[in-house]
């Protein structure tokens, strides 16, 4: 079953040709998949996971919305106005499940509101892009969808637990749930 979100809304200050995709995902959105992708159509393209401590020196020729993932502000505001030419959007990814995330404490298994807050804040005052998050259905999602209305401009939902990883049936009445609240777009 295929299902669409169309959402009202624009993502504010991102022209885009078209509403298709190419997800944020770890290990295969590498440069070379991100230009096949853009060829074949997609309106947007995310990277993999970039930490804003690894000071990574990138070209980044497609301009794809950049998707970090941290625990803490630190690092995140020199990264940003040093990378920020090259990107479409900043992504603040609070839905990896992966063991390292776990281990580490970042994506889905970073919880802290307050520490969410510090982030999403730093991002949103060193870039004039638009921010989005990507969250997952866990107990903290209306949390977060309210924090993203306050520092985002849009949210992408991943409608599984952490617990399910890429597997399992999605739950899309929680998706709806989330669009049906939200004030901002949803991808």
């Amino acid at each position: 079953m295929s299902i669409k979100f169309y959402s009202k809304y624009r993502i504010k200050n991102l022209k885009l040709s078209n509403r298709i995709f190419l997800a944020p995902m770890e290990e295969v959105n590498d440069i070379a998949f991100r230009l096949l992708c853009k060829k074949a159509g997609a309106g947007l393209t995310y990277t993999g996971l970039i930490h804003p401590l690894s000071q990574q020196l990138f070209y980044l020729q497609d301009k794809p919305a950049v998707q970090l993932f941290c625990n803490s502000k630190k690092g995140i505001a020199e990264f940003i106005k040093k990378n920020d030419k090259q990107v479409s959007l900043w992504d603040f990814n609070l839905g990896c499940p992966v063991f390292k995330a776990k281990k580490e404490g970042y994506g889905a298994y970073l919880t802290d509101l307050k520490t969410i807050e510090e982030i999403l804040k730093t991002i949103k005052s060193s870039t004039k892009k638009p921010v989005t998050i990507k969250i997952r259905k866990s107990e903290i999602a209306f949390k977060l969808l309210e924090l993203a209305e306050k520092y985002c401009d849009a949210i992408a939902v991943h409608p599984r637990t952490k617990e399910q990883g890429y597997s399992g049936k999605p739950d899309v009445e929680f998706a709806l749930q989330i669009k049906k609240k939200s004030k901002i777009p949803i991808i």
